[in-house]
Parts: C-alpha cells; structure tokens; sequence
C-alpha cells in the first residue's frame, strides 16, 4: 500500500512538472548590445514552451528555433548573427557574420495585459 502511495506521488509530480512547462508564457525583453563602436538595440520573445525566440530590431522581425538549458538560450541563424542569453543575470552576446562579438544586457520588459 505505501509503495503505491509513493508512486501515484511521483506519478503525480511528474505530471505537474510538464504541466508547467507546457503551460509557460513567453518571457519578453528588452535588450541592448555593444561592441566596436557599434550598438545594437532589440527586442526578444523567448518560448520555451515551444522552443522558439522572436527577435525585432529596427530592421524587422523573424522568429527563430532556439535551445533552452537551465543557464543558457543560445540561438540565431548562424550565417549572420548568433546570440547567447544568459537567463541567469540576463546578459547576451551576439556575435556578427564577421565574427565581432557585441556584449549587452536585457531587461524583462513591461507588457500590456489583453483580452485574448
């Protein structure tokens, strides 16, 4: 009877572990770069729930597949720019087509509940 208990106790706890995680929200930040005089200003929507980091810049916007560990988002297109995000202290570095490394800090931005 005890053993059964332990494992209806595990098998519960495994459920609500991928429930959250499934059920995550989008985390959105606001991010700024620099490196070689140059600076870098954008914004990110990073879904762990489905594996995907939207970026926007000044330039546009494009979403991305991206791969989440416990310390790191590391994602990018990989012939232009690559980026690694640091969930821990939120500090990301990009690294450009010619191999320039800008370094930078993002922020959790301020976003506006909507109906839907």
């Amino acid at each position: 009877m005890r053993c059964t208990r332990l494992i209806l106790l595990a098998s519960f706890a495994a459920w609500v572990l991928t429930s959250e995680e499934a059920s995550a929200k989008p985390v959105y930040l606001s991010c700024a770069a620099q490196g070689n005089g140059d600076s870098l200003q954008f914004k990110l929507a990073a879904d762990e729930a489905t594996g995907m980091v939207a970026i926007s810049d000044q330039s546009g916007s494009q979403s991305m597949r991206a791969t989440f560990s416990a310390d790191e988002v590391t994602f990018g297109d990989h012939a232009i720019f690559d980026y690694w995000l640091n969930r821990i202290d939120l500090s990301i570095r990009v690294r450009r087509w010619n191999g320039s490394i800008e370094k930078g800090k993002c922020q959790i931005a301020p976003t506006r509940r909507r109906a839907f």
